[in-house]
């Protein structure tokens, strides 16, 4: 027994069994250790890419210009960590802009820039620049024309003078737009059959000589219209007059009611006195 133990191949053969059973036992346990919340981990840890349709804002002196010719979105492609990729497109607490601060007016191709990401974020536009103008801001009053139809009115109604609150619009926009302003257009819906006056609050639209819609800021944006629709009506006398009498008898006709209203076309009320 002494003998076997003397023998340097039975230690190396133990030392080798014990090897094995170390090995086996750390595999089992990186096995074991593989739980959902290190596999949801891995998950965050993962790349991800998405495309999102974002807003184009500008950063310009408002006050002195007006700016146009640029889209009003852009696309923005977003790659990183899977979690912070996914928090960023539900919060969209990002924006994609254009800085023209330091331009005067004219036409002017710039580059889209991105403020409010992640650095672990990287991201493309499309595009990634853009064409905007520059022109001088203006602003001038204009009254509202009201626009409606008189055919849905039935036989017999008149509709009056229409009326808006506020009649008055300031329109600003850029000096080209400002001097193609025509007028102020409130373009009210009168339905099939109306009986009644309409109140309605429309939509105010800055419009040129030939009905095509400009780019301008309407203040207020809309107004109130009243469309009176009525049937004529007068009030005559009531003449009472005898019929089917008897010619030896004289007769007295008396009535409490001295005045009543009737309704109709106005051409025809012209023509009635009494009753």
């Amino acid at each position: 027994m002494k003998k076997l133990f003397d023998n340097p191949w039975i230690y190396r053969i133990v030392a080798l069994i014990f090897t094995i059973l170390l090995f086996i036992y750390i595999n089992q346990s990186q096995l074991t250790s593989t739980t959902p919340q290190n596999q949801e981990q891995t998950t965050k840890m993962a790349t991800k890419t998405q495309s999102v349709k974002v807003t184009l804002q500008v950063s310009a002196n408002t006050e002195k210009y007006f700016v146009t010719g640029y889209p009003e979105k852009v696309t923005v492609k977003l790659e990183g960590p899977s979690a912070l990729v996914t928090s960023t497109v539900n919060t969209m607490n990002f924006r994609a802009f254009i800085d023209l601060s330091k331009f005067k007016t004219g036409k002017y191709n710039v580059p889209i820039e991105i403020s409010g990401l992640n650095n672990q974020i990287t991201y493309s536009v499309k595009p990634a620049r853009v064409d905007a103008t520059i022109q001088t801001k203006k602003s001038k009053n204009f009254p509202i024309q009201i626009v409606y139809s008189k055919d849905g009115v039935p036989d017999g109604y008149e509709v009056g003078t229409a009326k808006a609150a506020p009649s008055v619009v300031a329109v600003t926009g850029p000096k080209s737009e400002i001097e193609q302003v025509d007028h102020i257009e409130a373009k009210i819906s009168v339905p099939k059959g109306a009986t009644q006056t309409i109140d309605q609050e429309v939509m105010l639209v800055a419009v040129d000589q030939d009905g095509r819609q400009l780019n301008t800021i309407l203040t207020p944006a809309t107004t109130h219209v009243t469309v009176p629709i009525v049937l004529p009506s007068k009030t005559v006398k009531v003449k009472l007059t005898q019929k089917n009498g008897e010619s030896d008898k004289v007769y007295a006709l008396t009535t409490d009611t001295a005045r009543v209203r009737i309704y109709g076309h106005t051409a025809d009320l012209k023509e009635i006195e009494e009753i």
